[in-house]
C-alpha cells in the first residue's frame, strides 16, 4: 500500500523548519530506502515548495516522526526512524495519510539503529566564553567514552583554533543540569574533573547518558577564564552555598526482610498516631483561643448553648 506523508526539512534544532510537500511512500519500504528515495525526489528540483539545496545524501539524512504544533509551520520532532525499520513497523496502526516525515542533516555518516540514542549537545569554548547552540547526535547506547568523543569530535561544533583540531583525548564531557547554561558563570564550575576513563560505557559511570540527555563538552587544551563572578560562585559552590553544581546522590534501593517490613509499619502506625494526637492538641487549642476571644468581646456564647439567637453563628450579630 501506498501512504502520502508532509515531509519537512529541519535544517538545525533551532532553524525555521521548510516544507518539502506531500510525497506518496510504500509503507513496506525501509527507513534507509525512504531516504534514497526522497533524495532522489528532492535533489533534482532543490525541494518541491521551498528550495533546498543541496538536499543531504542520504547517508546524512536523520528522518525522524513529527507532529504538527498547531502554529502555522510548527513541527514537534518526535523519535529517531531507525534504518532497518519499515514505514508500518514504525506507525503500525497509526499509519495515514497526512503523517509528518522530517529530515534532519547530520555532519557526517549516520546509520541509525535500536542500538542507538540521540544526545542533545553544546560546545563550550572557555577562552571565548561562548556556549555554542544546540545540536544532536547519534552515539550507540553501549558506546564506550571514547565513541563519544570520536562522534563529538566529527560533529564539526568545536570552532577553529590556533593549535589546530584536538584529539579525542583532549575532548573534557560533562552532563550538566540544564538551566545552569543559562548563567556563562557556572560553565567553569561544572565537573569537568575527573573525566570518564576512555573504556567506561557512557551509560554507567559518571555520565550514564539515556535518550535525549545534555552533554557539554570542551577542549581541554583551553584554560578557564576565572572571572570575579566565577570566583564568587567558587567560593559559595565550596561553603555550600551554591546548590546544583553536581548531580545529587541517588539513594540505594533497599529490599527489606518480612521482620524489618514488620518493624516499619509499627513504627508508621506510631507516627500516624502521634501526628493525629498532635492535631487533635492543636485543635483543642485553637478552639480555647476563640472560646476566650469570644468571651473578651463580648460575641456571645455558641451557637446552640442557648446564648443570643437560637441558630445564630458564633461571634456574628444578627440584623434584627
Amino acid at each position: 500500500d501506498h501512504m502520502r506523508f508532509n515531509v519537512k526539512l529541519v535544517p538545525s534544532v533551532d532553524a525555521k523548519v521548510v516544507p518539502l510537500g506531500p510525497h506518496v511512500l510504500q509503507e513496506d519500504l525501509t527507513v534507509r530506502e525512504i531516504k534514497v528515495a526522497l533524495h532522489q525526489a528532492l535533489a533534482s528540483t532543490g525541494g518541491g515548495e521551498s528550495p533546498v539545496s543541496p538536499m543531504p545524501a542520504p547517508d546524512h539524512m536523520r528522518l525522524r516522526q513529527a507532529a504538527g504544533t498547531g502554529l502555522p509551520g510548527g513541527i514537534k520532532l518526535g523519535a529517531v526512524m531507525p534504518d532497518d525499520k519499515r514505514l508500518c513497523d514504525i506507525f503500525g496502526e497509526r499509519i495515514m495519510d497526512g503523517k509528518f516525515i522530517a529530515i534532519q542533516p547530520t555532519a557526517g555518516d549516520e546509520h541509525f539503529t535500536d542500538e542507538h540514542m540521540l544526545l542533545r549537545v553544546r560546545c563550550w569554548s572557555p577562552q571565548a566564553q561562548v556556549l555554542g547552540p544546540m545540536d544532536e547526535v547519534a552515539v550507540r547506547r553501549a558506546a564506550p567514552t571514547s565513541e563519544l568523543r570520536e562522534v563529538l569530535l566529527s560533529s564539526q561544533l568545536l570552532p577553529p583554533t590556533e593549535r589546530g583540531p584536538p584529539a579525542s583525548e583532549h575532548l573534557s564531557v560533562v552532563k550538566p543540569f540544564g538551566y545552569l547554561l543559562k548563567d556563562l558563570a557556572n560553565l567553569p564550575l561544572l565537573k569537568w574533573k575527573p573525566q570518564p576513563r576512555e573504556d567506561v560505557p557512557i551509560s554507567e559511570g559518571t555520565l550514564r547518558l539515556k535518550d535525549g540527555d545534555l552533554v557539554v563538552f570542551k577542549d581541554s587544551r583551553e584554560e578557564e577564564v576565572l572571572s570575579e563572578e566565577v570566583l564568587d560562585k567558587q567560593k559559595q559552590a565550596a561553603t555550600g552555598g551554591l546548590a546544583g553544581l553536581s548531580a545529587p546522590v541517588e539513594q540505594g534501593f533497599v529490599i527489606y526482610t518480612e521482620e524489618q517490613q514488620r518493624e516499619r509499619e509499627a513504627k508508621l502506625k506510631v507516627e500516624e498516631v502521634e501526628r493525629k494526637q498532635e492535631a487533635d492538641q492543636r485543635l483543642a487549642q485553637i478552639m480555647e483561643g476563640l472560646a476566650k476571644q469570644r468571651g473578651e468581646t463580648g460575641g456571645g456564647a455558641p451557637s446552640g448553648t442557648g446564648g443570643g439567637h437560637g441558630g445564630d453563628v458564633a461571634g456574628c450579630t444578627p440584623v434584627e
